[in-house]
């Protein structure tokens, strides 16, 4: 063997280091592309890019029948907190049974905890003025894995901006592929715009705890002081109303009730600027007054109306 060929084990020893400065290389290289095309978030914040600030990070859409095109639009006017870049997604064709689309969310399985309250938001404009509406949603493609089941909904027939936003509880895990969902007219011509996408803790706080007196029967036709927790049990095999004046609780800005075959406590704290769900006196959901406000709606609830006995706390949510 010659000199120049070096000792069998050097060579390999120099190969096998060769070959781990390699992997390292391009180990940080896919880190460095991998993150250049995601601008940095403010604190707290889970989209990738509400602002749709760099290019299309995060972003997809999906359609049954005639497809929806999904492109970045620059120069916006008019835009909310002078954001000037955005998303586009339009439809040329008029069927469809379903399409939405997706700002995708950072580590969505530990950003959400169960307990937890957060706030959905997205600003949106129908440059078609239709009036059909939109409904935003925490869910993945498939409509599932949602950490709540909250909702907004709206429908504009001006081409002005629409703030769409929800605080919700969280009431479920997360999965690896949770977005913030935007479900858009199914069928018929569409062109959207939408920016500043976000989902993110909120300063909120649950209602106080009161112990676990027994709470004082309400009278039928009695409204609700402000600071005040109302409960129904209802049976199971029966259908499950609970209203507040016009509000209906099991509604889209409620909560949704529990479909096990068993009974359930359903209460509700209000006061001047919010209304708190209890399910088994679990927080599942809460509204608030600014929210329906900006959205065009009036923050009002009347006397409680249920299918069995009403009882009111003062102060808090009984224990």
């Amino acid at each position: 063997m010659s000199r120049s060929a070096g000792h069998p084990l050097r060579v390999v020893g120099r190969a096998v280091l060769l070959a781990a400065i390699w992997v390292t290389l391009c180990v940080a290289g896919l880190v460095v592309m991998l993150s250049s095309g995601v601008p940095d978030r403010p604190p707290g914040e889970a989209v990738l890019d509400g602002r749709v600030s760099s290019d299309l990070t995060g972003w997809t859409v999906a359609s049954a029948g005639d497809p929806v095109t999904m492109v970045r639009r620059t120069g916006l006017t008019g835009g909310p907190r002078r954001v000037d870049t955005g998303v586009e997604f339009a439809r040329s064709g008029s069927s469809g049974p379903w399409a939405f689309a997706l700002a995708g969310l950072a580590d969505p399985e530990r950003f959400f905890r169960v307990g937890g309250v957060y706030r959905m938001q997205l600003w949106v404009r129908d440059l078609n003025a239709s009036g059909r509406p939109v409904t935003l949603q925490v869910a993945n493609g498939a409509g599932r894995h949602r950490p709540t089941t909250a909702t907004v909904r709206g429908g504009f027939s001006d081409r002005a901006w629409h703030r769409l936003t929800r605080t919700f509880v969280v009431t479920a895990p997360a999965s690896d592929d949770t977005a913030l969902y935007l479900a858009l007219p199914p069928d018929g011509p569409l062109r959207w715009q939408a920016t500043l996408a976000s989902v993110e803790p909120a300063d909120a706080r649950p209602p106080p705890r009161v112990g676990a007196s027994a709470g004082r029967p309400l009278p039928a036709g009695a409204a609700v002081p402000p600071g005040s927790y109302v409960e129904v049990e209802i049976p199971a095999r029966v259908k499950p109303v609970f209203t507040l004046g016009a509000f209906d609780v099991f509604g889209p800005d409620g909560t949704a009730p529990v479909d096990d075959g068993a009974a359930h406590r359903y209460g509700v704290y209000l006061d001047a600027g919010s209304a708190w769900f209890f399910v088994d006196r679990q927080e599942r959901g809460v509204l608030f007054a600014r929210d329906v406000e900006r959205a065009g709606r009036v923050w009002a609830f009347g006397a409680p109306a249920a299918p069995g006995p009403i009882s009111i706390w003062s102060g808090g949510v009984p224990s």
